[in-house]
């Protein structure tokens, strides 16, 4: 179980590295094209995706080292349950983000979420989401 946990876990992080390196990437590149919402700050979003992946990691590091029992100590499931918590907000909120600097540069106008929902249900679906939007990104972003 240990190995199988330790492989798995590698494998998120490793998943995570590549994800949060486009997504930083991605986002900067929209940012700088961005001159009609003046509300989408890059520093923000980046605060939020450090946070984000200190926790991804450090929870699974903590899974690693108790073999996946996360009952104990008592409290520590409460911390895992608040975390997860925050990390739902948090991945809701770069969906958000991305989606609506893609609009933004994409209309070239300050966006409203009915501009950009079809943006964030592509990134809900990740891969194939992805695959739909890069090309859109690519384009945007060397215009």
């Amino acid at each position: 179980m240990s190995n199988n946990l330790a492989v798995w876990s590698f494998v998120n992080i490793l998943v995570l590295t590549f994800f949060t390196i486009w997504t930083y990437s991605i986002t900067k590149l929209l940012i700088e094209k961005n001159k009609y919402d003046s509300s989408l700050k890059f520093n923000p979003f980046k605060i939020q995706l450090i946070i984000t992946n200190i926790y991804i990691v450090a929870f699974l590091l903590y899974l690693i080292f108790t073999n996946g029992n996360i009952e104990e100590p008592k409290w520590m499931l409460l911390i895992i349950i608040m975390g997860h918590f925050f990390l739902s907000w948090n991945i809701f909120y770069f969906m958000r983000f991305i989606a609506k600097s893609i609009s933004t540069v994409e209309f070239k106008r300050e966006c409203h979420f009915s501009d950009y929902l079809g943006n964030m249900v592509l990134l809900v679906f990740f891969p194939i989401g992805i695959w739909w939007l890069h090309p859109k990104i690519q384009t945007l972003i060397k215009a």
